[in-house]
């Protein structure tokens, strides 16, 4: 179909990044992405990348993405959000 992009969900892409069929939801894991982030705390994309690329945000960094898990947010919210 010329024209037609491929949608692909957050669960296939989490599939891809592990490498297997499996989705971390089935062990309750819940995976943020920058723009999960962003949404969440009210900031633009970009401001996410720049406190990432200064250590500020607590992330995990699969290839050329990054994964935020949601408690260890609002734990590092909780403390004045610092690092």
């Amino acid at each position: 179909m010329k024209g037609s992009k491929r949608k692909t969900t957050r669960t296939s892409r989490q599939s891809k990044i592990i490498g297997q069929n499996i989705n971390p939801s089935q062990f309750g894991l819940t995976l943020w992405q920058v723009t999960d982030l962003a949404d969440f705390l009210g900031l633009a994309v970009k401001t996410v990348y720049n406190k990432v690329n200064k250590g500020e945000i607590p992330c995990y960094k699969r290839g050329k993405f990054l994964y935020f898990i949601p408690s260890e947010i609002i734990t590092w919210l909780m403390v004045g959000g610092r690092r």
